[in-house]
């Protein structure tokens, strides 16, 4: 965090930003290391080979996808978190309380 001197409202916002920013920075590559990971399965099981060594290849890669999800699964949760308090602070003047 670079310049921490700033006003406490345009640090609060900033730093908002910067997490929501980082969080989809990390879902974007979260997206990617699972597409690759899926390719790699792909190519696992579509191998000819030892079935043995394919099959404990091919455990290894799903258990290896099945943490790549959970983490994808809890950035995204994270960023919708950050969404919503970033909403909150941020649209109160655009909800009209008067009917």
């Amino acid at each position: 965090m670079v310049g921490a001197a700033g006003g406490s409202t345009s640090s609060s916002s900033s730093s908002s930003e910067t997490t929501i920013e980082a969080l989809q920075r990390q879902i974007a590559q979260l997206q990617k290391q699972l597409a690759q990971e899926q390719q790699q399965l792909q190519k696992a099981q579509n191998s000819k080979g030892q079935s043995q060594v394919d099959t404990a290849t091919v455990a290894g890669l799903q258990a290896q996808m099945a943490t790549t999800s959970s983490a994808l699964a809890t950035a995204s949760s994270e960023l919708a978190t950050a969404l919503l308090a970033e909403g909150s602070s941020t649209t109160g003047s655009l909800v009209s309380t008067s009917a």
